[in-house]
């Protein structure tokens, strides 16, 4: 029997084991996990990853749409990608995931094993940047192409805890972002939260629309929520997961401000959210 070789990575909060008997592969993936890596000895979930030589590592690349097949049967995710095969059982929380020796194919399989495994914790991924300014944490969602990483590119002086996929859990009575090695366009990895909580307060949300003129639009609440559940990475396939990433979405928008920023390609847009308490923000749509 083959050696396994494996090291343990904590992705917003839950621990994980990598495991494969290539140690090349995990020699990649630990440098590639750099900042999420865990000392932790008892790892939530384990992955076993079985690397097939004959596999394209070329059909996936960052930023770009990644389409998925689901089946669930019985507590058990029957997934693949276009670049992977895998399945996780969430009663036994055992994963297995079949793909070349590239890296990318394992940040798509924990996605999707984070989205389906979150939502019992009371947390969720979302389709959003997530950018730490004064340690305060703002969001800026949107399908590909609505400007996430343009808005993570001209906030590059603060810290950029992701520039594609958040990882949000509540805690108590308030939402929390995690750092989150899940990118895309930026290409650089969203940073680890460095405090001795590992994460921090959400204060806002807000929705992208490219434009002129820039201003901040309110949501009312049954339109925030409806946004927030568009927005979030809903895999599930399952009737009691969903049911709890809609309550989240729910209980989420009633935690934090939730707008639609109309925005330039430039960091006027700054003013409008380091002061979002204090700014009027127009019903109407007008621009201030």
């Amino acid at each position: 029997m083959n050696k396994k070789h494996s090291f343990v990575v904590s992705l917003g909060g839950v621990t994980i084991s990598i495991q494969s008997d290539k140690k090349l592969f995990i020699e990649l993936a630990k440098y590639g996990f750099k900042g999420y890596v865990s000392l932790d000895k008892d790892p939530g979930i384990t992955v076993n990853v079985i690397i097939d030589d004959l596999r394209d590592s070329n059909t996936y690349s960052y930023g770009r749409p990644h389409h998925i097949s689901v089946i669930f049967e019985s507590g058990k995710f029957f997934l693949r990608g276009s670049s992977y095969s895998g399945t996780f059982d969430i009663n036994s929380l055992k994963g297995e995931v079949r793909q070349s020796i590239a890296i990318a194919p394992l940040y798509l399989f924990l996605r999707f094993v984070l989205s389906v495994y979150l939502p019992l914790l009371d947390g969720f991924i979302m389709h959003s940047n997530s950018i730490l300014k004064d340690d305060e944490c703002f969001l800026f969602s949107g399908k590909p192409q609505s400007g996430k990483s343009t808005v993570a590119k001209l906030s590059n002086e603060y810290k950029i805890l992701s520039d594609d996929f958040s990882i949000i859990r509540r805690m108590s009575e308030s939402f929390k972002a995690y750092g989150s090695p899940f990118w895309g366009h930026v290409e650089v990895k969203g940073e680890n939260i460095k405090n001795k909580n590992g994460y921090v307060d959400i204060k806002g949300i807000y929705f992208l629309n490219k434009d002129t003129s820039v201003y901040v639009h309110r949501l009312d609440k049954k339109e925030a929520v409806l946004k927030v559940i568009e927005n979030m990475a809903i895999l599930a396939k399952s009737r009691d997961i969903n049911t709890r990433l809609i309550r989240l979405a729910d209980e989420f928008t009633d935690n934090v401000s939730v707008g639609r920023l109309h925005f330039r390609p430039d960091k006027s847009f700054w003013r409008y959210i380091e002061n979002d308490r204090n700014v009027r923000i127009t019903e109407s749509g007008n621009s201030l």
